[in-house]
């Protein structure tokens, strides 16, 4: 018993497990990026290390900032999702861009739990699908 629960937290702290998404205070939250005030969630995301959460405004400040940071191995990263306005892992969203997606720094992206609301929703915005590293791999300053 004493073993399944040891197991149980090096896999956890492994996978960044324990790092939860923080709170998000809109318009007193600072872009860890580009320094603009966080004011519509559904665009935002966050990076959660073991010091603390590094917000921002857009997802594509937090690939960028990821390229020019290091960061803790165990950092956890969450992007909100466009419709519920819920944290998810980066790995579990969906993401549409589309130049008709009006995000804050103009990285035309947002996330989607929903994989099949996602291809609806970039039809009808004349977008694509992607990955989160698919989308790291675009973005660009």
């Amino acid at each position: 018993m004493v073993l399944c629960a040891a197991a149980a937290a090096i896999l956890s702290a492994a996978c960044g497990g324990g790092l939860e998404p923080q709170r998000l205070r809109l318009d007193e939250d600072i872009c860890n990026r580009c320094r603009m005030a966080i004011s519509e969630k559904r665009y935002a995301a966050q990076a959660v290390q073991p010091s603390g959460a590094a917000f921002f405004d857009d997802i594509g400040c937090m690939a960028l900032w990821l390229r020019e940071n290091r960061t803790d191995p165990s950092t956890a990263l969450y992007v909100v999702d466009y419709r519920t306005q819920q944290w998810m892992p980066v790995h579990q969203a969906v993401f549409v861009r589309s130049q008709r997606i009006p995000s804050p720094m103009g990285y035309a992206t947002a996330a989607l739990a929903d994989a099949a609301g996602a291809r609806h929703w970039a039809r009808e915005m004349d977008g694509r699908l992607l990955t989160w590293q698919q989308f790291r791999r675009e973005v660009e300053p």
